[in-house]
């Protein structure tokens, strides 16, 4: 009895020490997807800045009598954001 009780301890202390391991990688991976999420924002706030810039730069240069194209990267680069393959 008292084998099997040392046994049980053994096996709840093993259980124990897998589910201290589990929280802390699950507390690894929630920093990791912050990270990422703050990376996604910032990089998606560069592309907006660019697509503008782009934009703007085609608006100014083109000529009043047809209407402005927009550049193809900016095409891409809404088709991306919105999960949609470019042409």
């Amino acid at each position: 009895m008292m084998k099997r009780i040392g046994e049980l301890n053994a096996e709840r202390i093993h259980d124990l020490n897998q589910i201290g391991g589990l929280q802390e990688e699950v507390a690894n991976l929630k920093a990791d997807a912050d990270r990422f999420k703050a990376q996604v924002e910032r990089l998606t706030k560069t592309g907006d800045a660019m697509a503008s810039s782009i934009q703007f730069n085609e608006e100014m240069a083109q000529d009043y009598n047809g209407p402005a194209i927009v550049h193809q990267s900016v095409q891409r680069w809404r088709a991306a954001k919105e999960g949609k393959q470019s042409k």
